[in-house]
């Protein structure tokens, strides 16, 4: 079973099913968590009212509200690690150079744009394999759970990490709450 945001038991399965007819229920792919009095998700950050909306199955507001949800999340820019990455359904414009000039200011310094723009990168050193073999073990739990993973190299002394979202073969704000999530799970190994 996979906990979700909301930690509500879902099957792998129940979770495929649901991403393949894009029925599932919000962006965090969970039953929406509002704590105590909040209008707004913990995960997800789809607020209540937005939430009717997006069960009303049509594609053209699910992708407004992701748009939506994806602006409304980057409002909130020193924070990015204690963001959740937002699942791409394929039709989400990449960010901007500039926009991803921005966010790469409130990642650690190793990360790098590629001359396109459209891949985040870092590499780290260690002194041995287990080191960062124990980081790409890390790094796999944590793109589990944020449903975005990376494409890993390692080998003796070293691991190279390349962020992008695939669906739209670009950079999204989610690339980049992955990479302030990587920093701080390096910076405790």
């Amino acid at each position: 079973m996979i906990k979700t945001g909301s930690q509500k038991n879902l099957s792998p399965e129940l979770i495929d099913k649901q991403k393949e007819k894009g029925t599932y229920d919000s962006p965090c792919m969970s039953i929406c968590d509002y704590e105590g009095e909040s209008l707004q998700c913990a995960t997800c950050s789809m607020r209540k009212e937005e939430k009717i909306r997006w069960k009303s199955g049509d594609k053209q507001i699910k992708e407004s509200l992701l748009t939506t949800i994806t602006k409304r999340q980057s409002q909130d820019p020193d924070q990015l690690a204690e963001k959740n990455c937002i699942p791409c359904q394929g039709k989400v414009a990449p960010l901007s150079n500039e926009a991803c000039q921005v966010l790469l200011k409130k990642i650690n310094e190793g990360w790098s744009l590629d001359e396109a723009g459209t891949r985040l990168s870092n590499s780290y050193k260690f002194s041995d394999y287990k080191s960062a073999w124990d980081l790409v073990n890390s790094i796999s739990e944590l793109s589990e759970e944020q449903w975005h993973h990376p494409q890993i190299t390692f080998g003796w002394g070293f691991l190279e990490i390349q962020i992008w979202t695939h669906q739209i073969d670009a950079l999204v704000e989610s690339d980049f709450v992955l990479a302030a999530k990587i920093d701080l799970l390096q910076a405790s190994t």
